[in-house]
C-alpha cells in the first residue's frame, strides 16, 4: 500500500488553481539520474522555464524530481508554483513567482548534477503526480515526463528486461503494471518527452520502441491521453503541448 501524506500547507497552495476549468495544472516529472546527458538535462530545465513563462493566472506548475527511489526520497524536493488569481500592479506578483521558480530550478540543477542518482524510479513518481493533480479539482490537467524512460531499480531494469524486447510483450507488461499500481489519470493529457542518455544512445531501436509502448500503455490504461516526443528536437518543443 502506497500512502502519501499531504500537509495542510501543500493543500492550501494547490487549492489556488481550482478557480475553474480554464485554469491548468501541469505536473512535470523530471529525470535527474546520472545517465541523462548534460545537454539533455539543461534542455529539460529550459523546457520547464518556458512552461512557467506561459502560465496564466490561476495556473499551477508542480515539478517532481525522479530519483533512484522516488517515493522514499521525495520529501521536501517537490517544487510547486501557483500563479496568483488577483492581479497586482505591474504584474509584480506573477513576476515574483517566476523569479522564485528560477531560483528553485537553479538549485535543483546544481544538486542534481552534483550527486545524481545512479538508478531511476519513474514508476514511483506516478502516484505522487496523481495525488498532486487530484488536489486541484476541475482544472485542465497535464503530465509531462522528461526522461530517457528507462526504469532502473530493484523491480525493473529496462535496459536488459526481456519483456521489453518486443512491442507485444512490452504492452502486456504495461497493462500488468497499470493494473497493479491502480493509477488514475482520467482526462489528463500526458506528454512523454524522451531525453538522451548514455544508455538510450546505445540501445537497439526495437527496444526503444517497445519501451515507448510500455509507457503509452501504462498511461492509456490509467485514462490518460498520450502524445509521444521521441527525439531531442521534438522534446525541446514539448511546452507547445500545453496549447493542445
Amino acid at each position: 500500500m502506497r500512502t502519501l501524506f499531504v500537509t495542510f500547507f501543500v493543500l492550501a497552495v494547490l487549492l489556488g488553481c481550482t478557480k475553474g476549468d480554464q485554469t491548468r495544472h501541469t505536473v512535470v516529472l523530471l529525470d535527474t539520474s546520472a545517465s541523462i546527458k548534460e545537454e539533455a538535462f539543461k534542455n529539460a530545465v529550459e523546457i520547464i522555464s518556458e512552461l512557467s513563462r506561459r502560465m496564466q493566472r490561476g495556473d499551477c506548475l508542480t515539478i517532481i524530481p525522479i530519483s533512484g527511489n522516488t517515493e522514499e526520497e521525495i520529501q521536501g524536493r517537490i517544487i510547486r508554483v501557483v500563479m496568483p488569481v488577483d492581479r497586482q500592479a505591474y504584474d509584480s506578483d506573477v513576476n515574483r513567482e517566476r523569479e522564485a521558480l528560477k531560483r528553485h530550478l537553479e538549485r535543483l540543477y546544481i544538486e542534481a548534477r552534483k550527486e545524481p542518482p545512479q538508478q531511476t524510479d519513474i514508476l514511483g513518481a506516478l502516484p505522487i503526480a496523481e495525488q498532486e493533480l487530484r488536489l486541484t479539482g476541475k482544472s485542465r490537467k497535464t503530465v509531462i515526463l522528461l526522461s530517457d524512460m528507462l526504469q532502473d531499480n530493484a523491480q525493473f531494469n529496462f535496459v536488459t528486461d526481456p519483456r521489453l524486447s518486443s512491442k507485444e510483450t512490452a504492452i502486456k507488461l504495461g497493462a500488468a503494471v497499470s493494473n497493479e499500481w491502480d493509477l488514475k489519470f482520467a482526462g489528463t493529457s500526458v506528454a512523454l518527452a524522451f531525453l538522451q542518455s548514455q544508455q538510450r544512445t546505445a540501445m537497439a531501436r526495437t527496444r526503444i520502441r517497445a519501451i515507448t509502448e510500455f509507457w503509452r500503455e501504462v498511461f492509456m490504461r490509467s485514462g490518460g491521453k498520450v502524445v509521444i516526443y521521441n527525439d531531442p528536437e521534438r522534446a525541446a518543443k514539448v511546452h507547445q503541448f500545453e496549447n493542445r
